[in-house]
Protein backbone atom coordinates (compact mmCIF):
# COMPACT_ATOMS: atom_id res chain seq x y z
CA UNK A 1 0.00 0.00 0.00
CA UNK A 2 1.49 3.61 -0.75
CA UNK A 3 2.31 5.37 2.29
CA UNK A 4 0.82 8.45 2.51
CA UNK A 5 3.05 11.64 2.66
CA UNK A 6 3.63 13.17 6.13
CA UNK A 7 1.68 16.52 6.34
CA UNK A 8 2.86 19.28 4.47
CA UNK A 9 5.11 16.94 2.10
CA UNK A 10 2.66 17.85 -0.90
CA UNK A 11 3.23 21.64 -0.68
CA UNK A 12 6.58 21.32 -0.67
CA UNK A 13 7.32 18.45 -3.49
CA UNK A 14 4.96 21.29 -5.40
CA UNK A 15 7.12 24.07 -4.54
CA UNK A 16 10.38 21.72 -5.26
CA UNK A 17 8.57 21.39 -8.86
CA UNK A 18 8.11 24.45 -9.48
CA UNK A 19 11.70 25.67 -8.59
CA UNK A 20 12.58 22.67 -10.56
CA UNK A 21 10.42 23.99 -13.71
CA UNK A 22 11.51 27.33 -13.16
CA UNK A 23 15.45 26.00 -13.05
CA UNK A 24 15.16 24.27 -16.29
CA UNK A 25 13.18 27.48 -18.25
CA UNK A 26 15.90 29.81 -17.13
CA UNK A 27 18.66 26.96 -18.18
CA UNK A 28 16.57 26.99 -21.34
CA UNK A 29 16.46 30.50 -21.83
CA UNK A 30 20.16 31.08 -21.09
CA UNK A 31 20.96 28.40 -23.57
CA UNK A 32 19.08 30.03 -26.18
CA UNK A 33 20.73 33.19 -25.62
CA UNK A 34 24.21 31.57 -25.99
CA UNK A 35 22.74 30.30 -29.02
CA UNK A 36 21.69 33.65 -30.00
CA UNK A 37 25.28 35.40 -29.50
CA UNK A 38 27.06 32.41 -30.94
CA UNK A 39 24.94 33.17 -34.01
CA UNK A 40 25.48 36.21 -33.70
CA UNK A 41 29.13 36.21 -33.51
CA UNK A 42 29.36 34.19 -36.35
CA UNK A 43 27.73 36.65 -38.30
CA UNK A 44 29.66 39.45 -37.23
CA UNK A 45 32.66 37.24 -37.95
CA UNK A 46 31.70 36.48 -41.63
CA UNK A 47 30.43 39.71 -41.79
CA UNK A 48 34.34 41.05 -40.65
CA UNK A 49 36.26 38.88 -43.01
CA UNK A 50 34.74 40.04 -46.04
CA UNK A 51 34.85 43.74 -44.59
CA UNK A 52 38.62 42.57 -43.98
CA UNK A 53 39.52 41.65 -47.57
CA UNK A 54 37.44 44.77 -48.90
CA UNK A 55 39.49 46.77 -47.07
CA UNK A 56 42.47 45.77 -47.93
CA UNK A 57 41.45 45.86 -51.83
CA UNK A 58 40.38 49.62 -50.85
CA UNK A 59 43.42 50.49 -49.12
CA UNK A 60 45.88 48.54 -51.90
CA UNK A 61 44.51 50.57 -54.50
CA UNK A 62 44.59 54.07 -52.57
CA UNK A 63 48.44 53.01 -52.31
CA UNK A 64 48.70 52.64 -55.91
CA UNK A 65 46.25 55.81 -57.30
CA UNK A 66 48.82 57.63 -54.09
CA UNK A 67 52.20 56.57 -55.91
CA UNK A 68 51.24 56.95 -59.42
CA UNK A 69 49.53 60.71 -58.91
CA UNK A 70 53.11 61.22 -57.29
CA UNK A 71 55.34 60.26 -60.22
CA UNK A 72 57.22 63.03 -61.93
CA UNK A 73 56.33 61.29 -65.84
CA UNK A 74 52.74 60.23 -67.46
CA UNK A 75 52.03 56.13 -67.09
CA UNK A 76 53.76 54.45 -70.15
CA UNK A 77 49.65 53.87 -71.94
CA UNK A 78 46.74 55.43 -71.56
CA UNK A 79 44.46 54.17 -68.65
CA UNK A 80 40.95 53.05 -69.32
CA UNK A 81 37.94 51.51 -67.97
CA UNK A 82 38.61 49.38 -64.83
CA UNK A 83 36.98 46.12 -64.66
CA UNK A 84 37.08 43.50 -61.99
CA UNK A 85 36.11 40.17 -61.56
CA UNK A 86 35.65 37.55 -58.63
CA UNK A 87 35.17 33.84 -58.80
CA UNK A 88 33.79 31.91 -55.70
CA UNK A 89 33.97 28.83 -57.14
CA UNK A 90 37.25 28.22 -55.35
CA UNK A 91 36.28 28.30 -51.99
CA UNK A 92 34.01 24.85 -52.49
CA UNK A 93 37.54 23.30 -52.67
CA UNK A 94 38.80 24.85 -49.47
CA UNK A 95 40.87 27.24 -51.43
CA UNK A 96 41.07 31.31 -52.24
CA UNK A 97 39.33 33.13 -54.53
CA UNK A 98 40.64 33.75 -58.05
CA UNK A 99 40.72 37.44 -59.13
CA UNK A 100 41.20 39.19 -62.95
CA UNK A 101 41.46 42.63 -62.62
CA UNK A 102 42.09 44.98 -65.94
CA UNK A 103 42.82 48.60 -66.35
CA UNK A 104 42.99 49.82 -70.07
CA UNK A 105 45.74 47.49 -71.61
CA UNK A 106 46.92 46.30 -68.19
CA UNK A 107 45.89 42.75 -66.91
CA UNK A 108 46.92 41.12 -63.41
CA UNK A 109 45.53 37.76 -62.55
CA UNK A 110 46.02 35.75 -59.15
CA UNK A 111 45.02 32.16 -58.56
CA UNK A 112 43.63 30.34 -55.50
CA UNK A 113 47.54 28.55 -54.82
CA UNK A 114 48.88 32.71 -54.95
CA UNK A 115 48.50 35.33 -51.67
CA UNK A 116 46.31 38.24 -52.28
CA UNK A 117 48.15 40.36 -53.22
CA UNK A 118 47.74 42.99 -55.98
CA UNK A 119 51.22 45.18 -56.01
CA UNK A 120 52.68 43.94 -59.00
CA UNK A 121 49.29 45.13 -61.10
CA UNK A 122 49.50 48.12 -59.40
CA UNK A 123 53.43 48.66 -59.79
CA UNK A 124 52.36 48.75 -63.15
CA UNK A 125 50.90 52.17 -62.89
CA UNK A 126 53.53 54.61 -63.06
CA UNK A 127 57.45 54.26 -63.05
CA UNK A 128 57.18 55.87 -59.15
CA UNK A 129 55.48 53.10 -58.44
CA UNK A 130 57.92 50.19 -59.37
CA UNK A 131 60.58 52.19 -57.92
CA UNK A 132 59.13 52.17 -54.32
CA UNK A 133 59.02 48.27 -54.67
CA UNK A 134 62.59 48.68 -54.24
CA UNK A 135 63.66 50.23 -50.86
CA UNK A 136 67.43 50.09 -51.74
CA UNK A 137 66.46 52.33 -55.05
CA UNK A 138 63.84 55.05 -53.41
CA UNK A 139 65.32 58.47 -53.71
CA UNK A 140 64.78 61.09 -50.83
CA UNK A 141 66.65 61.91 -47.82
CA UNK A 142 67.00 59.72 -44.73
CA UNK A 143 64.84 60.83 -42.15
CA UNK A 144 66.98 62.10 -38.94
CA UNK A 145 64.46 60.11 -36.73
CA UNK A 146 65.60 56.86 -38.17
CA UNK A 147 69.04 57.50 -37.88
CA UNK A 148 70.25 54.89 -34.95
CA UNK A 149 73.86 56.33 -34.89
CA UNK A 150 73.00 59.80 -33.64
CA UNK A 151 73.70 60.46 -30.15
CA UNK A 152 71.81 60.47 -27.43
CA UNK A 153 68.94 58.41 -28.95
CA UNK A 154 66.74 56.20 -26.69
CA UNK A 155 66.19 52.91 -27.86
CA UNK A 156 63.20 50.42 -27.34
CA UNK A 157 63.59 46.40 -28.11
CA UNK A 158 60.56 45.10 -27.54
CA UNK A 159 59.93 41.24 -27.79
CA UNK A 160 57.29 38.04 -27.22
CA UNK A 161 59.55 35.39 -25.80
CA UNK A 162 62.22 35.91 -23.04
CA UNK A 163 65.39 33.86 -21.34
CA UNK A 164 65.46 31.22 -19.90
CA UNK A 165 63.05 29.85 -22.69
CA UNK A 166 65.89 29.51 -25.73
CA UNK A 167 63.99 30.22 -28.62
CA UNK A 168 64.55 32.67 -32.16
CA UNK A 169 62.65 35.48 -30.34
CA UNK A 170 64.57 35.66 -27.11
CA UNK A 171 67.97 35.04 -27.85
CA UNK A 172 68.21 37.33 -30.54
CA UNK A 173 66.54 40.33 -29.49
CA UNK A 174 68.44 39.86 -26.25
CA UNK A 175 71.51 40.23 -28.36
CA UNK A 176 69.99 42.94 -30.66
CA UNK A 177 69.38 45.23 -27.81
CA UNK A 178 73.32 44.02 -26.38
CA UNK A 179 74.83 44.82 -29.72
CA UNK A 180 72.72 48.22 -29.92
CA UNK A 181 74.49 49.07 -26.87
CA UNK A 182 77.58 48.14 -27.49
CA UNK A 183 78.01 49.96 -31.46
CA UNK A 184 76.33 52.68 -31.63
CA UNK A 185 76.36 55.68 -29.26
CA UNK A 186 73.11 55.47 -28.12
CA UNK A 187 72.02 57.29 -24.29
CA UNK A 188 70.06 54.05 -23.38
CA UNK A 189 68.72 50.78 -24.89
CA UNK A 190 65.72 48.95 -22.77
CA UNK A 191 64.82 44.68 -23.73
CA UNK A 192 61.45 44.70 -22.78
CA UNK A 193 60.04 40.72 -22.52
CA UNK A 194 57.51 39.27 -21.35
CA UNK A 195 56.72 38.07 -17.67
CA UNK A 196 54.44 35.17 -17.04
CA UNK A 197 53.39 33.90 -13.89
CA UNK A 198 54.33 30.32 -12.06
CA UNK A 199 51.66 27.91 -13.79
CA UNK A 200 53.13 29.31 -17.15
CA UNK A 201 56.47 29.23 -16.55
CA UNK A 202 56.08 25.54 -15.72
CA UNK A 203 54.69 25.48 -19.40
CA UNK A 204 57.92 27.27 -21.21
CA UNK A 205 60.93 26.79 -18.87
CA UNK A 206 59.79 23.48 -17.40
CA UNK A 207 59.52 24.43 -13.96
CA UNK A 208 58.44 27.64 -11.49
CA UNK A 209 61.84 29.02 -12.05
CA UNK A 210 61.13 33.03 -10.76
CA UNK A 211 58.86 33.98 -7.98
CA UNK A 212 59.95 37.92 -9.03
CA UNK A 213 60.84 39.81 -12.06
CA UNK A 214 64.55 40.81 -10.17
CA UNK A 215 65.08 36.63 -10.01
CA UNK A 216 64.39 36.14 -14.25
CA UNK A 217 66.19 39.80 -14.83
CA UNK A 218 69.65 38.92 -12.76
CA UNK A 219 69.13 35.54 -15.06
CA UNK A 220 69.08 37.37 -18.24
CA UNK A 221 72.26 39.54 -17.28
CA UNK A 222 74.44 36.34 -16.03
CA UNK A 223 73.97 34.92 -19.66
CA UNK A 224 75.14 37.82 -21.48
CA UNK A 225 78.18 38.13 -19.37
CA UNK A 226 79.21 33.61 -19.04
CA UNK A 227 77.20 32.57 -22.12
CA UNK A 228 77.47 35.69 -24.93
CA UNK A 229 80.50 36.69 -23.75
CA UNK A 230 78.87 40.33 -23.15
CA UNK A 231 79.76 41.39 -19.70
CA UNK A 232 80.42 45.30 -21.07
CA UNK A 233 76.76 45.93 -21.20
CA UNK A 234 75.45 43.47 -19.50
CA UNK A 235 74.91 45.70 -16.45
CA UNK A 236 73.99 48.60 -18.69
CA UNK A 237 71.17 47.01 -20.39
CA UNK A 238 68.11 48.58 -19.18
CA UNK A 239 65.96 45.73 -18.69
CA UNK A 240 61.54 45.45 -18.16
CA UNK A 241 58.60 43.19 -17.83
CA UNK A 242 55.14 43.52 -19.46
CA UNK A 243 52.47 40.88 -18.58
CA UNK A 244 52.21 38.20 -20.34
CA UNK A 245 50.13 34.85 -21.30
CA UNK A 246 51.50 31.56 -22.35
CA UNK A 247 49.13 29.95 -25.21
CA UNK A 248 49.66 26.39 -25.48
CA UNK A 249 47.69 25.96 -29.02
CA UNK A 250 50.29 28.75 -30.32
CA UNK A 251 53.52 27.97 -28.17
CA UNK A 252 53.57 31.55 -27.76
CA UNK A 253 53.26 33.88 -25.49
CA UNK A 254 51.05 37.05 -25.83
CA UNK A 255 50.89 40.67 -23.87
CA UNK A 256 47.94 41.05 -21.40
CA UNK A 257 48.01 44.63 -20.65
CA UNK A 258 48.86 47.77 -22.47
CA UNK A 259 52.57 48.03 -22.92
CA UNK A 260 52.74 51.52 -24.43
CA UNK A 261 51.76 52.51 -20.91
CA UNK A 262 54.64 51.55 -19.46
CA UNK A 263 57.01 53.46 -21.57
CA UNK A 264 57.58 57.28 -19.61
CA UNK A 265 56.81 59.93 -22.12
CA UNK A 266 60.00 61.22 -22.34
CA UNK A 267 61.87 57.70 -23.28
CA UNK A 268 59.70 57.02 -26.62
CA UNK A 269 62.26 57.51 -29.48
CA UNK A 270 63.06 54.50 -31.08
CA UNK A 271 61.09 51.01 -30.48
CA UNK A 272 62.30 47.78 -32.40
CA UNK A 273 59.21 45.40 -32.19
CA UNK A 274 60.22 42.08 -32.63
CA UNK A 275 57.24 40.05 -34.14
CA UNK A 276 55.20 43.45 -34.47
CA UNK A 277 52.16 41.26 -35.79
CA UNK A 278 52.04 38.66 -32.67
CA UNK A 279 52.70 41.97 -30.12
CA UNK A 280 49.34 43.87 -31.64
CA UNK A 281 46.94 41.04 -33.11
CA UNK A 282 45.00 42.15 -29.11
CA UNK A 283 46.12 45.77 -29.08
CA UNK A 284 44.44 47.18 -26.11
CA UNK A 285 41.44 49.26 -26.24
CA UNK A 286 43.46 52.53 -26.47
CA UNK A 287 43.91 55.28 -29.14
CA UNK A 288 47.76 55.19 -28.42
CA UNK A 289 49.42 52.77 -31.03
CA UNK A 290 53.54 52.18 -31.67
CA UNK A 291 53.99 55.13 -34.42
CA UNK A 292 52.06 57.47 -32.94
CA UNK A 293 53.69 57.54 -29.17
CA UNK A 294 57.26 56.47 -30.58
CA UNK A 295 59.50 58.94 -33.26
CA UNK A 296 60.80 55.52 -35.00
CA UNK A 297 59.18 52.41 -34.78
CA UNK A 298 61.47 49.06 -36.93
CA UNK A 299 59.14 46.20 -36.78
CA UNK A 300 61.31 42.77 -37.52
CA UNK A 301 59.33 39.98 -38.78
CA UNK A 302 60.70 36.61 -37.63
CA UNK A 303 57.77 33.90 -38.18
CA UNK A 304 55.78 32.30 -41.09
CA UNK A 305 52.68 32.52 -39.54
CA UNK A 306 50.55 32.27 -42.60
CA UNK A 307 51.98 28.83 -42.33
CA UNK A 308 51.58 27.97 -38.96
CA UNK A 309 48.01 29.08 -39.40
CA UNK A 310 47.18 26.60 -41.90
CA UNK A 311 47.25 23.63 -39.78
CA UNK A 312 44.22 24.71 -37.53
CA UNK A 313 40.79 24.01 -37.53
CA UNK A 314 39.74 26.47 -40.74
CA UNK A 315 43.18 27.27 -41.34
CA UNK A 316 42.83 27.62 -45.23
CA UNK A 317 40.39 29.79 -44.50
CA UNK A 318 42.49 31.84 -41.47
CA UNK A 319 45.17 31.88 -43.46
CA UNK A 320 43.59 34.67 -45.55
CA UNK A 321 42.35 36.38 -43.13
CA UNK A 322 45.55 36.48 -40.94
CA UNK A 323 47.33 37.91 -44.73
CA UNK A 324 44.68 40.68 -44.60
CA UNK A 325 44.75 41.67 -40.96
CA UNK A 326 49.10 41.48 -41.44
CA UNK A 327 49.04 43.68 -44.20
CA UNK A 328 47.61 46.87 -42.41
CA UNK A 329 48.26 46.34 -39.30
CA UNK A 330 52.00 45.31 -39.75
CA UNK A 331 52.89 49.13 -41.34
CA UNK A 332 50.07 50.80 -39.43
CA UNK A 333 52.19 50.20 -36.42
CA UNK A 334 56.01 50.49 -37.75
CA UNK A 335 57.97 52.80 -39.58
CA UNK A 336 60.11 50.08 -41.26
CA UNK A 337 59.34 46.79 -41.70
CA UNK A 338 62.52 44.41 -41.97
CA UNK A 339 61.87 40.38 -43.11
CA UNK A 340 64.79 38.03 -42.36
CA UNK A 341 63.88 36.25 -45.98
CA UNK A 342 61.88 36.43 -48.73
CA UNK A 343 59.48 33.79 -47.72
CA UNK A 344 57.71 35.93 -45.76
CA UNK A 345 54.44 37.15 -46.75
CA UNK A 346 54.48 41.26 -48.17
CA UNK A 347 53.91 43.52 -45.56
CA UNK A 348 54.15 46.68 -47.38
CA UNK A 349 54.78 48.03 -51.00
CA UNK A 350 56.66 51.07 -49.87
CA UNK A 351 57.91 50.17 -46.00
CA UNK A 352 59.60 46.56 -46.23
CA UNK A 353 63.23 45.14 -46.79
CA UNK A 354 64.43 41.50 -46.75
CA UNK A 355 67.68 41.55 -44.66
CA UNK A 356 68.82 39.12 -42.78
CA UNK A 357 69.34 41.26 -39.45
CA UNK A 358 70.46 37.94 -37.00
CA UNK A 359 74.39 37.03 -36.13
CA UNK A 360 75.83 34.19 -34.84
CA UNK A 361 77.53 34.48 -31.28
CA UNK A 362 81.54 34.38 -31.42
CA UNK A 363 81.47 31.24 -29.70
CA UNK A 364 80.46 28.85 -33.10
CA UNK A 365 82.48 31.62 -34.42
CA UNK A 366 85.93 30.18 -32.50
CA UNK A 367 85.05 26.69 -33.14
CA UNK A 368 84.94 27.68 -36.82
CA UNK A 369 88.60 28.79 -36.53
CA UNK A 370 89.75 26.00 -35.07
CA UNK A 371 88.00 23.63 -37.16
CA UNK A 372 91.37 23.02 -39.66
CA UNK A 373 93.58 22.45 -37.17
CA UNK A 374 91.16 19.98 -35.48
CA UNK A 375 89.38 18.25 -38.57
CA UNK A 376 86.04 16.08 -38.57
CA UNK A 377 86.22 12.92 -37.50
CA UNK A 378 82.43 12.32 -38.46
CA UNK A 379 80.33 13.13 -42.02
CA UNK A 380 76.71 14.24 -42.01
CA UNK A 381 74.31 15.23 -39.10
CA UNK A 382 70.83 16.39 -38.94
CA UNK A 383 69.77 19.44 -36.03
CA UNK A 384 66.44 20.63 -35.21
CA UNK A 385 62.78 19.65 -33.17
CA UNK A 386 61.44 16.39 -34.34
CA UNK A 387 58.69 18.13 -36.34
CA UNK A 388 57.85 16.38 -39.17
CA UNK A 389 57.51 19.63 -40.81
CA UNK A 390 60.94 20.03 -40.45
CA UNK A 391 61.84 18.43 -43.36
CA UNK A 392 63.59 14.60 -42.36
CA UNK A 393 60.49 13.03 -44.50
CA UNK A 394 62.34 15.21 -47.74
CA UNK A 395 65.91 13.62 -46.59
CA UNK A 396 64.78 10.11 -46.14
CA UNK A 397 63.23 10.46 -49.42
CA UNK A 398 66.27 12.14 -51.11
CA UNK A 399 68.67 8.84 -49.51
CA UNK A 400 65.87 6.15 -50.38
CA UNK A 401 66.19 7.49 -54.40
CA UNK A 402 70.06 8.05 -54.11
CA UNK A 403 70.22 4.25 -52.55
CA UNK A 404 68.46 2.72 -55.49
CA UNK A 405 69.29 4.30 -58.24
CA UNK A 406 71.77 2.45 -60.80
CA UNK A 407 75.11 4.25 -59.08
CA UNK A 408 74.04 4.36 -55.77
CA UNK A 409 74.63 6.23 -52.75
CA UNK A 410 74.34 5.60 -49.36
CA UNK A 411 75.77 7.74 -46.33
CA UNK A 412 75.04 7.54 -42.45
CA UNK A 413 72.92 10.66 -40.89
CA UNK A 414 72.89 11.03 -37.23
CA UNK A 415 69.50 12.64 -36.25
CA UNK A 416 69.67 15.03 -33.21
CA UNK A 417 66.32 15.93 -32.06
CA UNK A 418 63.36 15.67 -29.43
CA UNK A 419 59.45 16.37 -30.30
CA UNK A 420 56.33 15.55 -30.57
CA UNK A 421 56.81 13.38 -34.03
CA UNK A 422 59.77 11.48 -32.79
CA UNK A 423 58.45 7.62 -32.92
CA UNK A 424 56.34 8.44 -36.32
CA UNK A 425 60.39 9.54 -37.82
CA UNK A 426 62.00 7.05 -36.67
CA UNK A 427 59.22 4.51 -38.10
CA UNK A 428 59.56 6.29 -41.31
CA UNK A 429 63.41 5.49 -41.60
CA UNK A 430 62.90 2.07 -40.28
CA UNK A 431 60.38 1.18 -43.21
CA UNK A 432 62.83 2.97 -46.05
CA UNK A 433 65.88 0.91 -44.49
CA UNK A 434 68.15 4.21 -44.06
CA UNK A 435 71.34 4.35 -42.69
CA UNK A 436 69.94 6.93 -39.57
CA UNK A 437 70.65 7.32 -36.13
CA UNK A 438 68.66 9.09 -33.76
CA UNK A 439 69.63 11.22 -30.59
CA UNK A 440 67.97 13.59 -28.33
CA UNK A 441 68.45 16.82 -28.24
CA UNK A 442 71.46 18.28 -28.00
CA UNK A 443 73.22 22.11 -27.95
CA UNK A 444 74.36 22.66 -31.56
CA UNK A 445 78.14 23.85 -30.10
CA UNK A 446 79.12 19.80 -28.88
CA UNK A 447 78.68 18.85 -32.37
CA UNK A 448 82.11 19.78 -33.55
CA UNK A 449 83.29 16.73 -34.82
CA UNK A 450 80.71 16.48 -37.85
CA UNK A 451 81.50 17.79 -40.72
CA UNK A 452 78.63 18.49 -43.25
CA UNK A 453 75.07 19.39 -41.98
CA UNK A 454 72.07 18.34 -44.29
CA UNK A 455 69.55 20.84 -43.80
CA UNK A 456 65.96 19.87 -45.98
CA UNK A 457 63.91 22.38 -44.49
CA UNK A 458 62.02 24.85 -46.23
CA UNK A 459 59.36 25.74 -43.59
CA UNK A 460 61.77 28.31 -42.13
CA UNK A 461 62.33 32.13 -42.45
CA UNK A 462 65.87 31.99 -41.89
CA UNK A 463 67.25 28.64 -40.36
CA UNK A 464 69.58 29.47 -37.21
CA UNK A 465 71.27 26.30 -36.95
CA UNK A 466 72.37 26.64 -40.66
CA UNK A 467 74.26 29.83 -39.88
CA UNK A 468 75.74 28.61 -36.82
CA UNK A 469 77.32 25.35 -38.61
CA UNK A 470 78.67 28.01 -41.43
CA UNK A 471 80.18 29.55 -38.48
CA UNK A 472 81.92 26.35 -37.31
CA UNK A 473 83.06 25.93 -40.50
CA UNK A 474 81.23 22.81 -41.86
CA UNK A 475 79.61 22.34 -44.87
CA UNK A 476 75.84 22.97 -45.20
CA UNK A 477 73.92 20.91 -47.40
CA UNK A 478 70.19 22.56 -48.00
CA UNK A 479 67.90 23.37 -51.00
CA UNK A 480 67.63 26.60 -53.11
CA UNK A 481 65.14 28.30 -51.49
CA UNK A 482 64.16 31.83 -50.95
CA UNK A 483 65.21 30.50 -46.85
CA UNK A 484 68.29 30.30 -47.07
CA UNK A 485 69.37 33.41 -49.92
CA UNK A 486 71.26 34.82 -47.61
CA UNK A 487 73.17 31.62 -47.53
CA UNK A 488 74.12 31.62 -51.29
CA UNK A 489 77.05 33.23 -50.66
CA UNK A 490 79.28 31.18 -48.31
CA UNK A 491 81.46 28.58 -50.46
CA UNK A 492 80.81 26.12 -47.86
CA UNK A 493 76.96 26.41 -48.27
CA UNK A 494 75.67 23.11 -51.21
CA UNK A 495 72.57 24.37 -52.67
CA UNK A 496 70.35 22.00 -54.79
CA UNK A 497 67.08 22.21 -56.57
CA UNK A 498 66.71 18.73 -57.82
CA UNK A 499 67.88 15.02 -56.59
CA UNK A 500 70.68 15.04 -59.33
CA UNK A 501 71.81 17.60 -57.82
CA UNK A 502 71.00 16.78 -53.87
CA UNK A 503 73.78 13.72 -54.91
CA UNK A 504 76.43 15.80 -56.73
CA UNK A 505 76.66 17.87 -53.45
CA UNK A 506 76.97 14.92 -51.09
CA UNK A 507 79.34 13.36 -52.91
CA UNK A 508 81.65 16.45 -52.95
CA UNK A 509 80.97 16.93 -49.04
CA UNK A 510 82.60 13.04 -48.78
CA UNK A 511 85.46 14.08 -50.84
CA UNK A 512 86.29 17.51 -50.01
CA UNK A 513 86.93 19.83 -46.73
CA UNK A 514 85.28 22.82 -45.99
CA UNK A 515 87.17 25.95 -47.07
CA UNK A 516 88.21 28.29 -44.10
CA UNK A 517 86.14 31.52 -42.83
CA UNK A 518 88.24 34.43 -43.40
CA UNK A 519 88.03 37.49 -43.70
CA UNK A 520 84.67 39.27 -45.02
CA UNK A 521 82.84 35.70 -45.20
CA UNK A 522 83.66 35.31 -41.78
CA UNK A 523 82.38 38.79 -40.74
CA UNK A 524 79.18 38.34 -42.35
CA UNK A 525 78.05 36.19 -39.80
CA UNK A 526 78.82 38.22 -36.99
CA UNK A 527 76.19 39.75 -34.72
CA UNK A 528 78.49 43.46 -35.58
CA UNK A 529 77.77 42.76 -39.24
CA UNK A 530 74.48 42.09 -38.58
CA UNK A 531 73.81 44.72 -36.22
CA UNK A 532 75.39 47.19 -39.19
CA UNK A 533 72.99 45.75 -41.58
CA UNK A 534 69.76 46.56 -39.22
CA UNK A 535 71.19 50.38 -38.76
CA UNK A 536 70.80 50.25 -42.29
CA UNK A 537 67.66 48.92 -42.63
CA UNK A 538 66.36 50.41 -40.00
CA UNK A 539 66.44 54.00 -42.46
CA UNK A 540 63.46 55.89 -43.91
CA UNK A 541 63.34 58.45 -46.71
CA UNK A 542 61.24 61.26 -46.78
CA UNK A 543 59.44 60.02 -49.35
CA UNK A 544 58.66 56.92 -48.02
CA UNK A 545 57.72 58.75 -45.03
CA UNK A 546 54.77 60.76 -47.27
CA UNK A 547 53.23 57.63 -47.59
CA UNK A 548 52.70 56.97 -44.37
CA UNK A 549 49.32 58.69 -44.12
CA UNK A 550 46.74 56.03 -44.88
CA UNK A 551 48.66 53.56 -42.27
CA UNK A 552 47.49 56.17 -39.39
CA UNK A 553 43.93 55.35 -40.93
CA UNK A 554 44.60 51.42 -40.07
CA UNK A 555 45.87 51.80 -36.70
CA UNK A 556 42.86 54.00 -36.03
CA UNK A 557 41.12 50.82 -37.42
CA UNK A 558 42.90 48.74 -36.00
CA UNK A 559 41.79 49.66 -32.57
CA UNK A 560 38.08 50.33 -32.83
CA UNK A 561 37.98 46.79 -34.26
CA UNK A 562 39.45 45.41 -31.02
CA UNK A 563 36.80 46.83 -28.88
CA UNK A 564 33.47 45.12 -27.85
CA UNK A 565 31.59 42.11 -29.48
CA UNK A 566 33.82 43.11 -32.66
CA UNK A 567 36.74 42.35 -31.09
CA UNK A 568 35.52 38.94 -29.64
CA UNK A 569 33.94 38.17 -33.16
CA UNK A 570 38.20 39.32 -34.51
CA UNK A 571 39.36 36.58 -31.87
CA UNK A 572 37.04 33.79 -32.58
CA UNK A 573 38.37 34.48 -36.24
CA UNK A 574 42.00 33.85 -35.55
CA UNK A 575 41.33 30.97 -33.12
CA UNK A 576 41.24 33.08 -29.69
CA UNK A 577 39.14 32.78 -27.00
CA UNK A 578 36.87 35.78 -26.51
CA UNK A 579 37.73 38.44 -24.07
Amino acid sequence: RQQKPPRGAASSLVIAADNSHARLAREAESSHAAAAAMRIDSKMAAALGFFLISMALGMSVLNGVHMAAMSPKPPPRQLGKLNFKMSLMPLLRRQAPTFDISLGDYKFTRNPEDQLDFSEFLSSLSPTAREFLNLQETPGNVLNSSNLMIPGRKIWVVTTASLPWRTGTSVNPTLRAAYLLRLTPAASVTLMVPWIEAIDQCKVFGSHKFTSREEQEKEIRRWLRRDAGMGDVANRLKIMFYNGRYHPDYGSIFPVEDMLALVPQGEADVAVLEEPEHLNWFHPETPEYWRKRFNHVVGIIHTNYLEYTKGYTGGVYKKYILYVLNRWLVPAHCDKVVKLSGVLQRYSTYKEEVSNVHGVRSDFLKVGDAAPRRGFKKDFYFIGKALVAKGLPRLFELMEILKNSTTPTTFHVDAFGSGPDEKKIEEMAGSKDLDVSFHPGIDHLQLQDHKTMVNPSTSEVLCTTTAEALAMGKFVVCPDHPSNAFFKQFPNCLMYNSTAQFRKQIRYAMSHDPIPLEGETRRKLTWEAATERFIQAAQVTDRVAALSWQDDYGASFHTWLGKGKKGNAVRRLAGAAPL
